[in-house]
C-alpha cells in the first residue's frame, strides 16, 4: 500500500503484514517492495498475519451485526425526517424536486403569476402605477 492512504494505513501495519510505499513513486513501491520479492517465508507469514487481521475484523457475524444495528438505528427515526415535515405535499417523495421547488410549492399563492415573468412585473409595475396616482389625487385635495 502506500503510506499517505488512510484506508491502508489502518489495515496494513508494516513489517508485520505488509509494506507501505513512502509514496506512489515506482521507486517508492520498488524499495517497499524489495524485502518481500527477496523472501518466500517474509511474504507467507506476512500474508499468514494479514489474513488473520482481516478475519477477525470482517468477520462475517461481525458485519452482518453493524449492518443489523445501523437498520434498526435508521428506523428509530421513522417519521421524524426532515422530509417527513412535508407530508402534506404531494411531491414530497419525488427526489428530483429540490427543497426550495417544494417550499415555493408550499407557500407560493398558484393565483398568482409566477414570480419575476413578464405578468408579474407588469402587475408589479400597475400596483405601483395606481399606488402613486392614489398618492397624487390625495395631495390635491
Amino acid at each position: 500500500g502506500i503510506a499517505d492512504c488512510p484506508a491502508m494505513t489502518s489495515l496494513v501495519r508494516p513489517g508485520e503484514n505488509g509494506a507501505l510505499a513512502a509514496d506512489a513513486s515506482p521507486a517508492g513501491v520498488a524499495e517497499a517492495l524489495r524485502p518481500l520479492m527477496a523472501s518466500v517465508q517474509l511474504r507467507q507469514s506476512m500474508g499468514q498475519k494479514s489474513r488473520e487481521l482481516c478475519s477477525s475484523l470482517y468477520d462475517r457475524q461481525q458485519i452482518f451485526d453493524q449492518w443489523e444495528r445501523l437498520f434498526y438505528e435508521l428506523t428509530s427515526h421513522k417519521g421524524r425526517t426532515v422530509m417527513d415535515g412535508f407530508t402534506h405535499e404531494p411531491f414530497a417523495s419525488m427526489a428530483r424536486l429540490s427543497s426550495a421547488a417544494r417550499r415555493e410549492w408550499l407557500y407560493r399563492n398558484f393565483g398568482d403569476p409566477m414570480p419575476y415573468s413578464y405578468e408579474w412585473w407588469k402587475e408589479r409595475a400597475t400596483w405601483l402605477w395606481r399606488s402613486l396616482r392614489g398618492k397624487r389625487d390625495q395631495l390635491k385635495n
